[in-house]
């Protein structure tokens, strides 16, 4: 069992949502957000929240692919450590979506998130924290 359920356990089926607090963030190089250009990369670790509580660690890996005024396409990889176990996601996103919800393909997982398959929807509306919404499944 990961999480709270949104069927019953044996369908595998987990939706819940988490969030990464961007302020508390530790992010090299420092100066990342504001010198954004093509192949740019950054590593960034923050603290994760459920429900109010300090409950993981969100370690993300941002590479640049293209950049063009206020806008940049990364590729993004991050793993969500929990105490049920860790959850990968991979994928690309323009940072003009993040601001209303960017869909990221959930790519697997250790614990009970083993072989996890499906979604995430990271929202950056504030600049304060990123809430992921994840829909995913597991055998």
């Amino acid at each position: 069992m990961c999480f709270r359920l949104s069927s019953p356990p044996a369908t595998g089926h987990h939706l819940f949502t988490v969030v990464a607090q961007d302020s508390e963030a530790t992010i090299t190089p420092a100066d990342f957000m504001g010198r954004l250009v093509q192949n740019l990369q950054a590593a960034e670790d923050e603290p994760v929240y459920r429900d109010g509580k300090r409950v993981g660690l969100a370690e993300t890996t941002i590479s640049v692919t293209r950049a063009e005024g206020d806008d940049f396409a990364a590729i993004i990889a991050c793993s969500i450590e929990l105490p049920e176990g860790t959850i990968l996601f991979d994928g690309s996103a323009h940072l003009a979506d993040l601001g209303t919800g960017a869909t990221l393909p959930v790519v697997g997982g250790t614990g009970a998130c083993a072989g996890a398959r499906g979604t995430v929807t990271p929202i950056a509306a504030d600049g304060a924290s990123t809430t992921l919404n994840f829909d995913f499944s597991t055998p």
